[in-house]
């Protein structure tokens, strides 16, 4: 709707300090060689005792034959810590028996088995762990600890922040799924949509390099993530290699004729050319807005125009009996479709706008529709002056009353059969909010209330 009335004014990843890992088999290895040597010194010392307990014993019982003028000697292979000499006078068994009678004189009990020694409890040797490496290998735990419990603060941090805290989780956090591509989006928009499945910034460049922003094809894609910018270009874009073209609904004739120049299709005006020459063998009053969007086979430029207004005609005839009940012409079917496909690319608000434009028609109210005025002057993006809006021309609907002498665009088909079945309402405002939401008004008063609401 027009401008004056009815416009709404209203993965870096965090990083952590490495982490010296303790080998504990080599600390435990280094303790074990410590301790190793510590009892080579003792060897050293005591080349010949096996047995602490069992020197002991012996220096006893070579006390015990001294004492009685008796001599012994130590067996080989032991020591008693002194040196002595003479061969052992007494018996084994006389030996033992002095020793447990020492023992009873003493108060200790001792038993002997026959033909064995008497057993006595072999000293327990203590071996302290090297206070040391003991207190490193703490240092180094509680240093491991630290340093995780820093780590993961971090990272809690960087995800409460909305931070990606890695790119391994953006990849578990993608799952296979669709994409839907609606008509009339951009290429940057299309890249965005598949960040979560591919390089986006690879795909954009990807489909400038091939010139294929204009070829992209609408529609609902399955996706999984880890997909080659290639791969998806192949998927989505017609390539000019198959012969292929895609005419979005809305292009205008010399958009298309842009667009066949750009791809080395054909030369700078041809299609225009090839659309006039068809108008006048068809005894058309115009050619835009005869020539139905969607995808083709290119040869040349004159058969890509008869193909695209064949294909409104087959549309035609297939729904011969609500053209029937229309109260629209052929003529003015594509005329009133093809401002349709301008004002949404919504397929469920195109009956509603439809049944507004029919209704005003039927009212003998102004259409008010700026994108007529728009086609007319060939400008789709600048802020128009209100005083364009005051000129009398003949695409200007906001002053003149009925339909423009002409289509606007290619309708594509669902605006086509928006109007053969329009909206059964009696609405006569609309306007669109800032997030593309529809608003309908019943009277003028009612659609300035929706206006100021908005504000």
């Amino acid at each position: 709707m027009s401008e004056e009335t009815f416009k709404v004014q209203a993965k870096k990843p965090p990083s952590t300090r490495p982490t010296q890992k303790t080998d504990s088999k080599s600390k435990l290895e280094a303790a074990r060689v410590q301790k190793t040597g510590a009892q080579s010194k003792t060897k050293e010392a005591l080349p010949q005792v096996h047995d602490l307990g069992s020197m002991k014993r012996d220096e006893r019982i070579a006390a015990v034959l001294a004492k009685e003028g008796g001599k012994a000697t130590v067996r080989k292979g032991q020591s008693a810590g002194k040196k002595q000499t003479g061969t052992q006078k007494a018996g084994r068994y006389d030996g033992m028996k002095r020793q447990i009678a020492l023992q009873k004189k003493s108060g200790t009990k001792a038993t002997a088995s026959k033909g064995k020694a008497p057993s006595r409890s072999r000293a327990k040797v203590k071996v302290r762990p090297d206070n040391g490496v003991l207190v490193m290998r703490l240092c180094l735990v509680a240093l491991v600890i630290v340093l995780s419990a820093i780590t993961a603060i971090l990272v809690l941090r960087r995800v409460e922040e909305g931070g990606a805290p890695t790119a391994a989780l953006q990849n578990v956090a993608a799952v296979e799924g669709t994409v839907t591509i609606e008509s009339g989006m951009g290429a940057g928009a299309v890249a965005s949509l598949f960040a979560p499945y591919t390089d986006s910034g690879a795909l954009l460049d990807l489909i400038l390099d091939e010139g294929l922003a204009s070829s992209i094809r609408s529609g609902s894609y399955s996706v999984h993530p880890g997909m080659d910018p290639g791969e998806v270009v192949e998927m989505i874009a017609i390539q000019p290699s198959d012969g292929r073209i895609h005419i979005y609904p809305g292009y205008t004739i010399d958009d298309v004729d842009q667009l066949l120049s750009s791809r080395g299709l054909a030369q700078r005006g041809d299609f225009s050319k090839a659309c006039d020459t068809l108008a006048r063998q068809a005894g058309l009053d115009f050619a835009e807005g005869w020539l139905l969007a969607g995808d083709y086979v290119f040869t040349d430029p004159d058969t890509l125009a008869r193909d695209m207004l064949s294909a409104t005609l087959s549309l035609f005839k297939a729904h011969a009996h609500e053209l029937a009940l229309s109260p629209l012409s052929m003529e003015g079917l594509v005329i009133v479709a093809s401002m349709v496909n301008r004002e949404t690319q919504d397929e469920a608000q195109m009956p509603v706008i439809a049944a507004v434009i029919l209704n005003r028609l039927e009212a003998d109210m102004p259409l008010g529709i700026d994108a007529t005025t728009r086609y007319e002057l060939d400008d789709w993006t600048s802020v128009l002056p209100q005083s364009v809006f005051e000129e009398l021309t003949a695409y200007n609907t906001r002053r003149r009353k009925g339909l423009p002498p002409s289509g606007i665009g290619c309708p594509g088909q669902a605006a086509i059969l928006a109007c053969l079945a329009p909206s059964d309402s009696q609405t006569l405002y609309y306007f669109h909010d800032e997030e593309g939401g529809l608003h309908t008004s019943m009277s003028y008063e009612e659609h300035l209330a929706s206006l100021e609401a908005l504000r």
